[in-house]
């Protein structure tokens, strides 16, 4: 369903209770939240904000939250329940390096490409457990997964 609104200089037939007329603010809203979900980023299940990332990306809540969501759970071998989150980059371009899966959780690598630095980043997710994101030196990088970058900068 296309959204279509009048703007507010715009005067509708019929006054303020027609149906057919969405108000210009919704409208606004929806296709800047849009925007916003059309754009690349770093995805998991319950990222909590911390302080050594917030300053590199937004967080946008993708999904309702979903897991265990019982009151009287002590939530010992999982997470509560919680939303998909994407780390959106604030500026810069991001690129996902490679994952690597093991038994009960998976690694992924990002590098976030500014003019004059690169930032390294890791996401963990854990088979029950809210994933995490932290900084980490480029070092810490498998050598293969740069490697294999090689015609990026040809």
């Amino acid at each position: 369903m296309a959204l279509e609104a009048a703007r507010p200089e715009e005067k509708t037939k019929g006054g303020e209770n027609v149906k057919e007329s969405i108000s210009w603010d919704f409208t606004e809203n929806v296709r800047n939240v849009v925007q916003k979900l059309e754009k690349e980023g770093i995805e998991g299940w319950g990222i909590q904000e911390t302080s050594n990332i917030d300053k590199y990306f937004e967080y946008i809540k993708i999904s309702e939250p979903y897991g265990c969501t019982s009151g009287t759970c002590a939530h010992n071998t999982h997470d509560p329940a919680a939303p998909m989150i994407r780390l959106v980059p604030l500026r810069g371009k991001l690129i996902e390096l490679g994952t690597e899966e093991y038994e009960n959780y998976s690694v992924t690598f990002y590098a976030l490409l500014f003019k004059d630095k690169t930032v390294y980043f890791k996401l963990t997710e854990p088979e029950h457990y809210w994933a995490t994101v932290s900084r980490v030196l480029g070092t810490s990088v498998p050598e293969y997964m740069l490697a294999r970058l090689v015609n990026i900068q040809e």
